[in-house]
């Protein structure tokens, strides 16, 4: 986000594009848990001093929940409470002229139909915000979900029934523990988007501003028996513009378009990750990965170390896939069947040129790293190592050629510790040519 009230900008208000000068950009960090303890504390990087400070508390202390920023907006979804999960979301506007009292406090923004915890949230530019999978109930996975629809200049097109036709009610809530919905929340345009083909906790979510939503990776049951998952997947937002044209999220209107599609898995195999975009990334197709886990550094390497063996892999993945659509539009398919075939056959192909390339079984320990997906080609491509060892639940953002990764737990003890890696797009350089800088950590 960016606040235009920091001290910098000479009283000018609103929101400034990334050549603005005057105006400083802030990663917020927003709730979670400490040391077993769920909490509200929200503390905000400022990227032009590299120093923290602190933020509104929110309303309600959650945590394992969902933060995304939209408009210089941002929210908290979802997430386990102090008694139980979560159907509420909250915002806090970061803008506004000094004196309006802009920013000064959280406010409702609706609920989502299922309370949920391990959730992951992301947005579309500045248009969408969305919440997508978790834990529910307490005893499984769910696929659930839900999108916040924020730019009032395009409207979901009639034909698009994958919406439900209203807003969420709360007498089908599900989940949580004695919450009432205020007016406020009950004004919501939440809306429930088609359930995750794959139902997942502890994954990643990422958004690009065409409309498109992948999840990647995450664990799919709580059996201490059964890993994670390296599957992936996408979804367009379908939008119409208010005069019939197509606008973001743009797709056909077809049934099959109306549900989550198989992309490429993650290359290490399974791992809980977390994902972000830099919206000033010449790439306007990149997605950045950064899964959970033990770094791959040392004398058994478990990834490519090299974008030059992943990119082989890669390659003879695409080929294998692209041989499976051909063969199913040969016998009569139609395109979406064949896309959907070919989609499954590089998967597999994928795993297969991977154990071939490196040896390694793909149901072994997770492997931590960083990773750009590339949205149009469906491929990825490996740039770093994580910064420390067994590093797991920790948080990312993208700014301007940069990648940020911010707390969790390593080795077993939670940290506030905070690093940042060039990524290029942003006049820093080709991606993958720099190292992680270590920055001051949380307070």
């Amino acid at each position: 986000t960016r606040d235009p009230n920091d001290g910098t900008s000479g009283g000018t208000s609103g929101v400034t594009d990334g050549d603005s000068s005057g105006t400083s950009a802030y990663i917020y960090c927003v709730g979670g848990r400490n040391r077993g303890q769920t909490v509200g504390v929200v503390e905000r990087l400022c990227l032009e001093t590299l120093t923290w400070s602190r933020a509104p508390r929110l309303n309600a202390p959650r945590g394992s929940h969902g933060v995304a920023a939209a408009g210089n907006v941002v929210f908290a979804v979802g997430g386990g409470g102090v008694r139980s999960n979560l159907h509420d979301a909250e915002a806090l506007r970061v803008e506004g002229t000094p004196g309006e009292g802009l920013g000064s406090s959280w406010e409702p923004r609706g609920f989502v139909s299922e309370a949920r915890h391990a959730v992951a949230a992301c947005a579309t530019g500045d248009w969408g915000i969305y919440l997508i999978g978790g834990w529910g109930d307490g005893d499984s996975c769910t696929g659930a979900a839900d999108a916040l629809i924020l730019d009032d200049a395009f409207s979901f097109a009639d034909d698009f029934s994958v919406f439900g036709d209203s807003k969420a009610d709360p007498r089908s809530l599900k989940g949580g523990r004695g919450w009432v919905p205020s007016d406020a929340d009950l004004k919501s345009r939440w809306r429930s988007l088609p359930p995750l083909s794959t139902p997942r906790k502890l994954h990643a979510a990422a958004g690009l501003r065409d409309g498109r939503l992948f999840a990647f990776g995450g664990r799919t049951s709580d059996d201490p028996n059964v890993g994670p998952t390296d599957s992936a997947e996408t979804f367009r937002v379908p939008s119409m513009s208010d005069d019939g044209s197509r606008g973001v999220g743009s797709s056909s209107s077809s049934a099959s378009s109306h549900a989550w599609k198989p992309v490429s898995p993650l290359p290490a195999g399974g791992a809980c990750a977390c994902a972000c975009v830099d919206d000033a990334d010449r790439r306007a197709d990149a997605v950045y990965v950064l899964t959970w886990g033990a770094s791959s550094g040392g004398s058994t390497k478990a990834v490519p170390t090299t974008r030059s063996k992943a990119n082989r892999i890669d390659k003879r993945a695409r080929k294998a896939g692209e041989a499976a659509r051909l063969a199913a539009l040969a016998r009569g398919a139609t395109e979406d069947v064949a896309v959907a075939e070919g989609n499954a056959a590089r998967a597999a192909a994928h795993a297969a040129e991977e154990k071939k390339e490196i040896g390694v079984a793909r149901s072994g320990a997770e492997v931590g790293g960083l990773w750009r997906y590339d949205a149009d080609d469906d491929t990825y491509a490996f740039l770093a190592d994580l910064p420390l060892q067994e590093w797991y639940g920790f948080t990312a953002a993208a700014f301007e050629g940069w990648v940020y990764a911010i707390g969790g737990s390593t080795k077993g003890r939670w940290t506030g510790a905070a690093f940042r890696f060039p990524v290029g797009g942003g006049g820093k350089g080709d991606a993958g040519d720099g190292e992680w800088e270590e920055l001051p950590g949380m307070e």
